[in-house]
């Protein structure tokens, strides 16, 4: 079981480390959980390194530590990683998720400045501008057209930091331009204006709680939140762009704030309980907090 694993790995690493605690920052804490992900399943690594990778996840925060420990040992590992993978990223060519991977590799070539960090993920968000998504919004497992579009509110954390970070290191604008059109689709089509919370994706918007309120997914808002904190670190103060992302995140903070409860969200943001999916309790929202 690679879930069970991935707890175990956990402990065992929060024991090797003798109970030391770095401060880290849960944007990065997210987008390298992100990244195990993609590698574990997308990549398919064997399941004996699970337990490496996922104790590397918890003490690899701060900009992957090395700012904080003047130790690179984590950038190594994760050049190891990437060089297995070719720097490439997975084959669904329009899935937010196949690209979340990215924003690792990018990180690392502002680092090391090697083209063939950079040059997959440019190729492929390249492709996706020169054959915009249109898809329906209305999002169908079973049918592949209705995820080219980010149809589903972490979506918002997985592909708008790759384009923003692409914009960033070419200073090409078509890269800003089509992550700004579609987050804003997205935002649209997912962002409830009377209680300031996005809905998981459109299946959401009939739900009920079981005291009648929306059902907002905790976890879902706190990935949007970790993305925008990702587009505000590469905004320029001065941007024409900055004012909308920079509101939404503010909006989003003073409304999840009086929802949490302590150093967690419910799954259901209204609800007043927790819900349960088959044996596991939905409480993942941990990953963040906002004071």
């Amino acid at each position: 079981d690679p879930v069970r694993k991935n707890q175990i790995a956990d402990d065992a690493c929060s024991n090797q480390k003798n109970g030391a605690r770095h401060k880290k920052s849960w944007t990065h804490q997210i987008f390298l959980d992100s990244f195990v992900h993609q590698n574990l399943f997308a990549h398919n690594i064997m399941a004996d390194r699970i337990q490496h990778i996922a104790c590397q996840r918890r003490v690899t925060g701060r900009n992957i530590a090395e700012q904080a420990d003047k130790d690179d040992s984590y950038y190594k590992w994760l050049l190891r990683l990437g060089n297995r993978n070719y720097w490439q990223v997975n084959q669904r060519m329009y899935h937010a998720d196949d690209i979340c991977v990215s924003q690792m590799y990018l990180y690392m070539y502002e680092k090391y400045k090697r083209k063939s960090m950079l040059v997959p993920t440019q190729a492929r968000a390249e492709w996706v501008i020169a054959n915009p998504p249109s898809g329906s919004f209305e999002l169908d497992y079973g049918d592949a057209t209705t995820l080219e579009h980010w149809t589903w509110c972490d979506a918002l954390f997985m592909a708008p930091p790759v384009y923003m970070k692409l914009y960033n290191i070419t200073g090409d604008k078509k890269f800003i331009r089509f992550m700004d059109k579609e987050y804003k689709a997205t935002y649209n089509y997912l962002f409830d204006k009377e209680d300031n919370l996005f809905y998981r994706d459109h299946r959401y918007f009939t739900m009920k709680e079981a005291n009648g309120a929306k059902v907002f997914w905790g976890r879902g808002n706190g990935w949007v939140l970790g993305g925008l904190v990702e587009l505000l670190r590469e905004l320029p103060a001065k941007s024409k762009y900055r004012p909308f992302y920079q509101d939404l995140f503010q909006k989003l903070c003073r409304r999840i704030a009086p929802l949490q409860e302590w150093k967690m969200w419910k799954s259901g943001l209204a609800s007043g309980i927790v819900i349960r999916s088959g044996r596991w309790k939905e409480n993942e929202k941990i990953t963040g907090v906002v004071s």
